[in-house]
């Protein structure tokens, strides 16, 4: 079967599309400005997939919960979807985030938004479609803005780290095991809403200590609390259920080997 598959070289896009080779899959990248509806329609014309599988989205650090392109990216996936039932396209499966649980982010309340418009409209065109709830991914090659590759960074330069929210506590997972994660949900026939993180949810105080314990350089952090928002909740958690028992996927990284893996690629970039 064919699959194809937007942001195919993003950060969990990237391990994803060998995993569906091994799954026996066909896999076409879209390549093209996913912005422009006609090229959209062109190449999946040119390809005429039985499955899409949908990554892509703004994903700047910082700016992208509020960016004004959330809404660009909103309409694009609607045309995206649109294109590929008239394609007569069997599966979709789209990724989707734990933000959507905090709707008054306009990132949050996109996805959210896209996340209704295309269960309702694929049910109607009889399309099967699965939403892949993503938590916390981390790992090798994550922006360097973010919170585990900015410490690691930090510490591997001698600088101090801020750690501005440390009783919160989020679900953490391997980028290779979200990445597995996608690829068994789009080899399955499962349908609806599917978490995907760990089930387990860390302290992110304690994240920072556990890692800045490889280097031996407590002495570089400082910690404070931010206190629960609307936009920035205590606890993101994901409900594992679905995932284990429906999708039939097992992490295959402790969250110890993740950690360990990421610390070791980020040495070799910044002191090689």
């Amino acid at each position: 079967m064919k699959v194809a598959i937007t942001g195919s070289s993003g950060f969990i896009g990237r391990h994803v599309t060998p995993l569906l080779l091994l799954k026996g899959f066909s896999v076409h990248p879209l390549k093209i400005d996913l912005l422009n509806p006609k090229n959209v329609e062109i190449q999946l014309q040119s390809i005429n997939p039985d499955i899409l599988l949908h990554l892509a989205w703004e994903t700047t650090p910082c700016l992208y919960w509020h960016s004004p392109s959330n809404l660009v990216w909103l309409k694009a996936s609607l045309d995206l979807i649109e294109a590929f039932s008239k394609q007569g396209g069997k599966r979709i499966v789209i990724a989707g985030s734990c933000a959507e649980a905090v709707p008054k982010t306009l990132y949050g309340a996109c996805k959210e938004s896209l996340r209704l418009c295309a269960m309702n409209y694929l049910q109607k065109h009889q399309i099967s479609f699965a939403w892949g709830r993503i938590f916390s991914p981390y790992g090798p090659q994550e922006k360097g803005e973010r919170l585990i590759p900015s410490l690691i960074q930090k510490l591997l330069t001698s600088q101090s780290f801020h750690c501005s929210a440390q009783d919160h506590v989020r679900d953490f997972l391997f980028v290779e095991d979200v990445a597995a994660a996608f690829a068994a949900l789009v080899a399955s026939q499962v349908e609806g809403t599917i978490d995907i993180g760990s089930g387990v949810g860390i302290r992110v105080g304690d994240l920072v200590a556990h890692i800045a314990s490889f280097f031996h350089t407590p002495h570089q952090l400082t910690f404070a609390d931010a206190k629960e928002s609307a936009d920035n909740p205590s606890h993101l958690i994901a409900n594992t259920k679905r995932l284990i028992e429906e999708v039939g996927f097992q992490p295959k990284y402790s969250f110890q080997e993740g950690i360990e893996n990421t610390i070791t690629w980020w040495k070799n970039e910044i002191c090689h």
